[in-house]
């Protein structure tokens, strides 16, 4: 399998609060096994940060964050007005899922996980 390219943009990163938590994320990311890389991109002038994973299963990596958030209820609770989640589908970008959006008009994908968690 290849590896796939998970983004977690967070919008809003100069609220108060929010680049701590984005903190406490990017931590716990660093220890997930499925994660092959990872970096961090602040944009000082649009006021955001880009969490950019490679994996050979973002979705699961998604499912598997959904849990920590249910063990650390505010960390989703910060972030969750200020994120929109994206991953490569099969054929890269051209067909990427939307896993979260701030907006909540935005249609967000179902996608299945292709290993278990």
């Amino acid at each position: 399998m290849r590896r796939k390219r998970m983004v977690i943009q967070i919008l809003g990163a100069s609220s108060p609060g929010v680049m701590g938590s984005v903190k406490v994320l990017a931590r716990y990311l660093t220890r997930d096994p499925l994660i092959r890389r990872m970096w961090m991109e602040r944009n000082h002038e649009d006021d955001l940060v880009n969490l950019h994973l490679e994996s050979v299963d973002p979705v699961n990596i998604w499912h598997r964050l959904k849990i920590y958030f249910h063990r650390v209820p505010g960390i989703q609770r910060e972030l969750s007005s200020h994120w929109i989640v994206i991953c490569e589908g099969e054929s890269g970008w051209q067909d990427y899922h939307v896993l979260a959006h701030v907006d909540r008009r935005v249609r967000i994908d179902s996608v299945q996980r292709a290993t278990s968690a």
